[in-house]
């Protein structure tokens, strides 16, 4: 995939506030098919994770934990634990 194989500045762009907030408004979408949500959540959570302690890349983590705060990611959780 991308990220991880992506230098600084492809890692800085997919981590900028602008793509993180794009990513985030398709999650509102209503209508949204329920597998490419979760494809977005689940990449969302795998960045925060890769991107911790990276002062760059750490809108990122906010991100998550706003998603988190607001219960976007209790349907994920329930996936990956069945």
């Amino acid at each position: 995939m991308c990220i991880k194989n992506g230098g600084d500045l492809f890692l800085a762009e997919a981590a900028s506030r602008e793509f993180m907030d794009n990513l985030v408004s398709i999650l509102k979408i209503p209508i949204l098919n329920i597998e490419v949500k979760d494809t977005i959540l689940r990449l969302i959570q795998n960045w925060s994770v890769a991107f911790e302690g990276k002062h760059t890349l750490s809108y990122v983590g906010h991100v998550y934990k706003t998603l988190s705060n607001e219960g976007e990611l209790g349907r994920l959780y329930k996936c990956i634990s069945v």
